[in-house]
């Protein structure tokens, strides 16, 4: 099965003050798996959302 684009767009990252590289931290990285295993388990091949974090 060919690879599609799964795009999250606006997503909360920290910078590195030594490096520069951007991360996500782990609960915003739990997000982002919930919301590909949602949708890959309704059959949805690609997928292009803003970022909304979930309610406590």
């Amino acid at each position: 099965m060919p690879m599609r684009p799964w795009v999250v767009r606006n997503v909360p990252a920290d910078v590195c003050d030594v490096c520069g590289e951007a991360f996500i931290d782990d609960t915003i990285a739990e997000e982002l798996e919930g919301l590909v295993m949602e949708a890959k388990q309704a059959g949805t091949e690609s997928i292009v959302r803003h970022y909304q974090p979930l309610a406590s």
